[in-house]
């Protein structure tokens, strides 16, 4: 069994102590920080998620928002164009803005203090960005994008 495929443990985070650099954010910080859609569903995804997940997860999890389908119906193609924006620029940008603690060696994702800060964000927006400049975003009725 690789580390990979092992369940996640408390030792796996990339730190002991959490960060909670600055507990507040400028809505002007927040907004650019939920800008692209991959990171707004990271987002989404962590805020419901344990304190300690494989990036490989939320990559799925993101690619299966952006191709409307389920994880398990997920091509390896999807799942490989949204991966990398994630391992290489996404995930990193987060760690940057204290939102994570990313250990990219180990492919491991830890919520920070400052996630949660994100919530009200996510779940007063009735609408967003599209992904794409040719489509609309959809609001479902619990108020997640689609």
């Amino acid at each position: 069994m690789t580390a990979t495929d092992r369940p996640l443990r408390a030792s796996d985070a990339p730190s002991a102590e959490p960060r909670s650099e600055g507990a507040s954010l400028s809505p002007d910080d927040a907004f650019h920080v939920l800008r692209p859609f991959r990171r707004r569903e990271t987002i989404r995804y962590l805020l419901d998620a344990d304190d300690v997940v494989k990036m490989g997860d939320v990559a799925d999890h993101v690619a299966a928002r952006e191709h409307e389908t389920s994880v398990a119906d997920l091509t390896p193609t999807q799942r490989q164009r949204v991966y990398i924006p994630l391992y290489q620029s996404h995930l990193p940008k987060l760690d940057e803005a204290g939102v994570i603690e990313y250990d990219k060696p180990r492919g491991i994702v830890r919520s920070t203090d400052r996630l949660e800060l994100f919530r009200p964000y996510l779940e007063a927006a009735t609408t967003t960005l599209p992904k794409r400049a040719s489509e609309r975003a959809i609001v479902a009725e619990d108020g997640r994008f689609r």
